[in-house]
C-alpha cells in the first residue's frame, strides 16, 4: 500500500525526460546546412552516399541553400578528434551520381583543434558548438544548372589505421570514411550540359574547379642520384602540368645546367635549362619546365637520364620514380597549420609568396561576418599644417578584417608608379599579428 501511495502522489503530473542523442561523433557541416545534424554517418550501398538512405523528393527540398558559381566558404566542424586525417569536399546530383566533381581534396587536419566545447557532441539542432575545431575553406562552385545536387563532405580517418596498411584508399576501400551532405542549388550562368545528369559531366576535371594552385594537388615525384650522397628531386605537378627540380648545392657544386634526355644511341637533349650562379642559393638550385612535352608513363618506367653540369663536374644518373603524392581516393596522415578561427594559416595561404590566398577569402553568407574600414589617402607631407584643399585626397582604402588577416583593395589618382608596400600602423590590432595577403596592383591610367 505504501508503493501505491507513493504512485498516486505522482498522480496529474507531468514526467519530462529530455533525451540528447549521444554518439560516436566526427565531422558535419555547420553552413551550408547539413541534411542531419549526426556527425556518425558512413558511405555505403546500404545508406547511401550521405549515410541517411536515398531521400524521397520531399527531403531533396529541405534546408536547401541556393548559390551561384564561383567562391564560396563554406564551415564544418569536428565533432570527435582524428588527428592526422584529411577532408574531402565535392559536389553531386541526387538524379545521376554518374558524374560528381571534385572540389577540394586533400584538406589538411588541424592537429591543434580541441572538441570539448560543450554541446559539441551532440547530434542534434542547433549545430556549431564546436568553435575549437570549427574549419573555413572556400571552394570553387562550377557554373552548371543543378537543382537537385548536394556538397559532400568526407572525412577519411586515418588515426586508427597502422602504418603498414597506409596510403589508405576512399571511397569504398581500407579507409575509414565519416560524411555530411548538405543540398545546394546551382543557379548556373549558363546551360551547364545534359539534363541528366545537371550539367556536372563539365566540371569533372579536378585542376578546372580549384581557385589556384592548391598545394596538394597530384603530384609524382622521381629522384636522380648524383653521389651516395645527393639526390636531386624531380616533381611533375597535373595542376600546371610541370617538371620542377631541385638540386641540392652543398656537396656538388655551383651549378651551371641541367638536361633530360632519353636513353638509347640517340641522347637528344629534351629539355635544357642554364643556371647562372645568383641562382645556385645555400637551399640549392630549383627551376621548371612548363608544360614538358614528355609522356608521363615514360617517365614512371625510368626511360630517362638527367644531366647536371656543375664548375668542377658533370654528373649524370637515371630518373626513378619514387612515389605518388595526394593522389585522388589515396590518403596519407596530413596536416596543417590554421588560425584560431579555423582558416588554413600558412605561407601557402597567407603572405605575399601565397600560392592559394583564394583558399582563404570568405566569400558568401557561410563565412565570418569581417570588419570593414575605409579612409582616404593622402601624400606624405612634411608640414602637417598645409592646407589640404589644395591637395586633394590621391585615394581611397578599403580594409577588411578577418580572422588574423587583412583584405585591402585601394584606388589610387595620380600615381606616375606601381604601389610596391602596404604598411599598418598604429595600435596592437589583435591578439596575433595581422598578415598581409598578396598585393595585387592593377595599373590606371593617369588622370588628366
Amino acid at each position: 500500500m505504501g508503493v501505491m501511495r507513493d504512485f498516486g502522489r505522482l498522480r496529474g503530473c507531468l514526467i519530462v525526460i529530455l533525451i540528447v542523442p549521444l554518439v560516436h561523433s566526427h565531422v558535419r557541416f555547420v553552413c551550408p546546412r547539413p541534411r542531419s545534424p549526426r556527425t556518425d554517418l558512413t558511405e555505403d550501398q546500404q545508406n547511401g552516399a550521405c549515410g541517411l538512405g536515398n531521400p524521397e523528393d520531399s527531403q531533396r527540398d529541405e534546408d536547401v541553400t541556393v548559390v551561384s558559381p564561383g567562391p564560396l566558404t563554406v564551415r564544418f566542424e569536428e565533432t570527435h578528434f582524428h588527428t592526422d586525417s584529411p577532408f574531402h569536399i565535392s559536389l553531386h546530383s541526387y538524379d545521376n551520381d554518374t558524374h560528381w566533381c571534385s572540389l577540394l581534396n586533400h584538406i589538411p587536419h588541424n592537429n591543434m583543434a580541441s572538441v570539448d566545447n560543450p554541446g559539441c557532441k551532440d547530434s542534434v539542432y542547433p549545430i556549431g558548438h564546436c568553435t575549437k575545431s570549427t574549419y573555413y575553406v572556400t571552394v570553387n562552385i562550377p557554373d552548371v544548372s543543378c537543382e537537385l545536387c548536394y556538397l559532400k563532405l568526407s572525412f577519411i580517418t586515418l588515426d586508427k589505421v597502422p602504418m603498414s596498411k597506409l596510403p589508405c584508399q576512399e571511397p569504398n576501400g581500407t579507409c575509414k570514411t565519416y560524411v555530411s551532405c548538405a543540398n545546394i542549388k546551382i543557379q548556373g550562368h549558363s546551360s551547364g550540359g545534359s539534363d541528366d545528369s545537371h550539367g556536372l559531366e563539365t566540371c569533372t576535371n579536378y585542376s578546372d574547379n580549384l581557385l589556384g594552385k592548391w598545394p596538394y594537388t597530384q603530384q609524382q615525384v622521381f629522384k636522380a642520384t648524383l653521389s651516395p650522397e645527393v639526390e636531386a628531386t624531380f616533381t611533375f605537378d597535373y595542376y600546371d602540368m610541370s617538371l620542377s627540380y631541385h638540386i641540392p648545392t652543398k656537396t656538388i657544386g655551383t651549378v651551371m645546367s641541367v638536361e633530360l634526355y632519353k636513353n638509347g644511341e640517340n641522347k637528344t637533349t629534351l629539355l635544357r635549362q642554364s643556371i647562372t650562379v645568383d641562382d645556385n642559393t645555400d637551399d640549392g638550385v630549383t627551376g621548371k619546365w612548363k608544360n614538358p612535352s614528355i609522356p608521363l608513363p615514360q617517365l614512371i618506367v625510368g626511360n630517362y637520364q638527367v644531366k647536371i653540369v656543375t664548375i668542377k663536374k658533370t654528373f649524370q644518373s637515371s630518373l626513378k620514380y619514387l612515389r605518388d603524392m595526394h593522389q585522388p581516393g589515396v590518403y596519407v596522415p596530413q596536416r596543417a597549420s590554421y588560425s584560431k578561427q579555423g582558416w588554413l594559416n600558412g605561407p601557402e595561404f597567407v603572405g605575399p609568396g601565397a600560392s592559394y590566398s583564394e583558399g582563404v577569402e570568405p566569400f558568401g553568407k557561410c563565412a565570418p561576418q569581417p570588419y570593414y574600414y575605409i579612409s582616404s589617402m593622402v601624400p606624405q607631407l612634411s608640414n602637417l599644417h598645409l592646407n589640404l584643399s589644395q591637395h586633394p585626397p590621391h585615394g581611397v582604402l578599403s580594409a577588411a578584417f578577418t580572422d588574423n588577416r587583412v583584405h585591402i583593395t585601394a584606388i589610387f589618382h595620380g600615381l606616375s608608379e606601381h604601389a610596391q608596400l602596404v604598411t599598418l600602423q598604429g595600435p596592437v590590432l589583435a591578439e596575433t599579428d595581422i598578415q598581409i595577403d598578396t598585393v595585387k596592383v592593377c595599373p590606371l591610367k593617369p588622370q588628366s
